[in-house]
């Protein structure tokens, strides 16, 4: 083919699982650590409005 060698989707052997959990675990580690920031909003006595 143009792209190159057409695989098939084949099951994975435990080792092979385990190596791409391992893997996967490692990519999306920093996700666990993301914090959504959101504005605060503060009204003071005389009306005005802070983030």
């Amino acid at each position: 083919s143009v792209f190159g060698e057409l695989w098939k989707l084949e099951p994975l052997s435990e080792c092979r699982r385990g190596k791409w959990q391992k893997e996967m675990d490692w990519l999306l580690s920093p996700a666990n650590y993301m914090v959504e920031l959101v504005p605060a909003k503060q009204h003071e006595p005389n009306g005005r409005c802070l983030e």
